[in-house]
């Protein structure tokens, strides 16, 4: 049918491809959970705070972090997500 040299070759690609996913899920997990640690932590789950609010207080502590470069411009002009996939497929609701 095709180059079996090819057949392979792409086989192969595939096998690395969702090999990198998997090491993503881990990475992206191992990094949700620090972050939850650090928020109980430091006893946010004690407050009646919004989702935005929470987010906007998240942003603010990134800015403080990213080089200039990366920073979001002054004024809060990003635009928030409505919603974005977490590791395990989950949204988790930003804005409403």
């Amino acid at each position: 049918m095709g180059d079996p040299h090819l057949t392979a070759s792409m086989a192969g690609i595939d096998a690395k491809i969702e090999k990198l996913k998997e090491r993503k899920k881990k990475i992206q997990l191992r990094a949700s959970e620090r972050f939850v640690r650090a928020a109980i932590e430091a006893g946010l789950l004690d407050l009646d705070i919004s989702d935005e609010e929470l987010l906007t207080a998240f942003r603010d502590v990134a800015g403080r972090f990213l080089r200039p470069a990366e920073r979001p411009p002054a004024g809060g002009n990003h635009k928030a997500r409505s919603a974005d996939k977490v590791s395990d497929g989950t949204a988790v609701v930003h804005d409403k």
